[in-house]
């Protein structure tokens, strides 16, 4: 079975012959015809041939399912800037502390106070800053307060990390963290763990708008409590390392979350994040994730994700994720299974290893509830299967799945009525 819904800007052309392979594997078992059949069967040494000339035995299957090879998919991207700010307000709180991060870098670039390393003798022209860049990611470090005591000396410190993603006006995407506990011994280097907290939450949206990336930030870099979120580890010499709670969620024009079993789930749901007080938003299939990433080039993250429909097809299959991976990296791709198409149309350009998205390793595959068995009917679950190999990407979701013995013929049902 080829599955592939693609979404772009214009008209696409997608293959979709799940329902019709499906049927004409399962029908003929579940359904007996009295009339003659295109199966070869063996009886013996003796073949019959027979050959169906019509379905008009289930009218209310044709009705659902029409056999069709193509259909045209037109998705408009939900996530833009616009959308996103209307979305997810940010509190004043966060937009003060990201303009004063935003200065002392400013000051910093006005005097050309950057350094290599940080050092007690460095404390005396404050502020002053470290820059490094790492896979073409610019990682800024601004040394900007310093307040003394007879143990240590604590510095106010911000991070400032430039990324390869554009904003609405072009300007790449700055992430901001910030904490003023960083405490520096008398004979030098940092005392403990150095975590500088995200200034709020941070919403990138990628794959032409059809995904938006979450990264999970603090209220107030001055606690200096990172609750796990997402923060960077400092050292004297720069950024080590950034440690990330975040999650992606799928535009509602793509995918639409349901219940294990195909239940609608509602519109709306509620998000917390780095706000003061929870707000509505849209509810989408949503995959969250952690990661400790020394490159943010180079993220490659198991991901959750909840059963989901595609958009265009909500009443026919359900997909349950068993195991799935983020690749956010431009480096490398590793184990998926592309779909020939992939190859055949130059889809994996410039490079296989730069493609970005979700693969599904082991997914199980809900048929439409159509299909029907005595357990099925028993349980009020739906037929389902074991698939692998499924990609969600910029290209809609694809995958080659194959079953065998989904409905044998002694269980197979043509309604609730029938024992």
């Amino acid at each position: 079975m080829l599955l592939t819904n693609g979404f772009g800007i214009k008209p696409i052309n997608i293959k979709l012959p799940c329902s019709l392979i499906l049927l004409l594997l399962c029908i003929p078992f579940l359904y007996p015809n009295t009339e003659k059949d295109s199966m070869a069967v063996t009886t013996g040494n003796t073949v019959k041939e027979s050959v169906y000339t019509s379905y008009n035995h289930f009218p209310e299957l044709q009705q659902k399912f029409p056999l069709q090879t193509s259909m045209k998919i037109v998705s408009e991207s939900e996530f833009n800037f616009d959308q996103i700010d209307r979305e997810f307000p940010v509190a004043t709180m966060v937009n003060d502390a990201r303009a004063e991060a935003q200065a002392s870098f400013r000051a910093i670039d006005s005097t050309g106070q950057w350094i290599s390393s940080f050092s007690n003798e460095n404390i005396q022209v404050l502020p002053v800053g470290i820059k490094k860049e790492v896979s073409g990611v610019e990682y800024q470090l601004g040394f900007t307060k310093a307040r003394f005591t007879k143990d240590f000396t604590e510095l106010t410190v911000f991070v400032k990390i430039i990324l390869p993603q554009s904003d609405e006006k072009g300007l790449p995407i700055e992430l901001f963290f910030g904490a003023n506990n960083v405490k520096l011994s008398h004979q030098g280097g940092i005392i403990g763990d150095a975590n500088l907290v995200l200034l709020g939450d941070m919403f990138i949206p990628f794959n032409a708008g059809n995904w938006l990336m979450i990264l999970k930030g603090g209220f107030d870099y001055q606690t200096g409590q990172t609750a796990n979120r997402t923060y960077v580890t400092i050292t004297c010499d720069g950024v080590k390392e950034m440690s990330i709670e975040g999650e992606v969620q799928f535009s509602r024009n793509m995918l639409l979350p349901v219940g294990s079993n195909g239940e609608p789930q509602p519109e709306t749901t509620t998000y917390q994040g780095g706000l003061r007080n929870p707000i509505q938003i849209p509810n989408r299939v949503t995959g969250a994730f952690r990661a400790v990433a020394s490159d943010w080039n180079d993220m490659i993250v198991d991901i959750s994700l909840s059963p989901f429909v595609l958009t265009n097809h909500p009443d026919k299959f359900i997909f349950s994720v068993n195991q799935a991976v983020f690749d956010f990296s431009d480096l490398r791709t590793e184990n998926v299974n592309f779909p020939q198409h992939y190859h055949d149309k130059n889809l994996l350009v410039p490079s296989p290893e730069s493609w970005r998205g979700v693969y599904v390793q082991s997914l199980e595959i809900g048929l439409p509830d159509e299909f029907k068995t005595k357990n099925s009917i028993a349980t009020k679950q739906r037929v389902r299967f074991q698939a692998a190999n499924l990609i969600i990407d910029n290209y809609g979701v694809s995958g080659y799945f194959s079953a065998e013995n989904v409905i044998p013929l002694d269980e197979g049902r043509t309604s609730t009525t029938k024992a």
